[in-house]
């Protein structure tokens, strides 16, 4: 294929994947406003959805922690309990009926074994403990808002558990727990996980994006589509 075509194809290839993801990101704008009142918190909640979905990392260059930090200044002055629990109810009704049978499997077989399992995420911890609280795991280690008084601040506790400080999360849990990462697995979609993958013994690769999928099969990684 001629340079010129191979530009074409990868710039159509673009669009259409832009256009897919506004359809998406519409039909999340939808079912936020029932959660979040303002327009302001859900275009920032946007921003942050966007953040995460895979193929959006070869669009864009994007700062994590930076984007947190736009999320959460909206939500300052929110009743934090309240806030908690509009974002569990959201993620119990949106997240959990879509957790595959594979994944159910998957953590079922480890907990049958004895194995210690955690959910380790970017997320809340508000949206990530009715997840882990359906698969019967105790452990979230997740992103936290700072609240006071009983009132979000629009801060976000650090370190933002995503990328290298993700590990720095993983590794003060192992401490406390007795857990030997270096023994341990870690499963995940995302090619922003690469420095948790590099930390355990055992990385699994899930429904990869495209640059995890390329490093899984230069390392003789398994990928497993669930």
């Amino acid at each position: 294929m001629r340079t010129g075509t191979l530009k074409q194809a990868i710039q159509q290839q673009r669009q259409e994947l832009t256009a897919r993801l506004g359809a998406s990101m519409r039909g999340l704008a939808a079912r936020c406003r029932d959660v979040f009142a303002d327009r302001a918190t859900v275009e920032a909640l946007l921003a942050a959805e966007l953040a995460g979905m895979p193929h959006c990392k070869h669009l864009f260059a994007l700062d994590a922690s930076g984007i947190a930090r736009v999320v959460a200044r909206p939500l300052a002055g929110r009743d934090a309990e309240r806030f908690i629990r509009e974002v569990e109810d959201w993620s119990a009704a949106e997240v959990v009926p879509f957790i595959s049978a594979r994944a159910r499997s998957v953590v079922a077989q480890r907990q049958a074994r004895g194995d210690l399992c955690a959910v380790l995420t970017s997320s809340t911890a508000y949206a990530a403990k009715p997840v882990a609280d359906f698969l019967g795991i105790e452990h979230v280690l997740a992103s936290r808002l700072v609240a006071e008084d009983g009132r979000l601040t629009g801060s976000i506790e650090e370190p933002f558990c995503f990328g290298g400080a993700k590990v720095t999360v993983a590794e003060r849990w192992a401490r406390e727990h007795e857990v030997d990462l270096r023994v341990s697995a870690f499963y995940t979609d995302s090619i922003t996980d690469l420095p948790m993958l590099d930390a355990v013994g055992e990385p699994v690769v899930v429904n990869p994006d495209p640059r995890l999928r390329w490093t899984a099969w230069r390392r003789g990684w398994p990928v497993e589509r669930w």
